[in-house]
């Protein structure tokens, strides 16, 4: 009985030893520092007298001093530069923060008036370039103007449904309110049309000016009158209008309305 148990002992040292006396070779590197780093979507703008900055121009679109009823002028350009390293599909116009003056000359409208001249100053065209000079029109006929009128309806910053009289006016613009409330206010999709840009790569420029027309019935309370207006312009990743959420993650906060 013991030279049984003696070698049943025997017998089970030698399977432990089996399970435990071989071992693998291991050796081990470190890789340190990795790092994921983000890509930056960066603007500096510039127009003929001031910049490229990544603050703010003023005086960019200037009309001549004495327009006449029926005038046709086109603004000089703004230029817009891809600074960072994303790509850029889209940039968006938004104009808006209008201040009035009558200039005390006679019929006066007066402040808070429903006479106001942004209502008689059109956006004719838009036009677009980008790096080699060549400019690419977009054009506002009456169907295009009261599409966009249309697709505006009920997103005015007064509560008013635009009226679809195929004008695209500078209030107009002013007031297109597309998602949301507060300041969360897109208007023009540059760089959208037939023979727009392709999108911009970094240190790519784009172009952009405007032409407006002084409405034939602009009628003589209107004399000496200006309106001065603000325009943001804001560089995208996106094709698709910027939705709340979108909106809300705009760090740099928009000058208007």
């Amino acid at each position: 009985m013991k030279k049984l148990l003696f070698g049943l002992i025997a017998v089970a040292m030698v399977v432990a030893m089996i399970g435990s006396a071989f071992a693998y070779f291991t050796d081990v590197e470190t890789s340190t520092g990795n790092v994921f780093q983000a890509g930056t979507l960066d603007i500096q703008i510039q127009d003929s007298n001031e910049g490229p900055t990544n603050s703010v121009v003023s005086a960019s679109f200037v009309s001549p001093a004495n327009l006449l009823p029926g005038n046709v002028f086109e603004t000089n350009p703004v230029y817009l530069k891809n600074v960072g390293t994303a790509d850029i599909l889209r940039y968006w116009a938004r104009f808006g923060t209008i201040t009035e003056n009558d200039n005390g000359y006679t019929d006066a409208e007066g402040p808070g008036s429903v006479n106001n001249i942004q209502d008689y100053i059109k956006l004719v065209s838009y036009s677009e370039n980008k790096n080699d000079g060549t400019w690419v029109e977009q054009m506002f006929t009456e169907t295009q103007a009261n599409a966009y009128l249309d697709y505006w309806n009920s997103r005015s910053l007064s509560g008013t449904p635009f009226v679809l009289d195929g004008v695209v006016s500078l209030g107009d613009l002013a007031t297109a309110h597309n998602y949301g409330s507060g300041d969360r206010v897109t208007t023009l999709c540059l760089m959208d049309g037939s023979g727009a840009p392709a999108p911009m790569v970094t240190n790519d420029t784009f172009g952009i000016k405007f032409k407006f027309q002084l409405l034939p019935a602009t009628d003589n309370r209107y004399q000496s009158d200006t309106a001065t207006f603000s325009v943001n312009f804001i560089g995208s990743q996106l094709t698709d209008y910027p939705d709340d959420t979108l909106w809300e993650s705009i760090t740099e906060r928009p000058l208007v309305p």
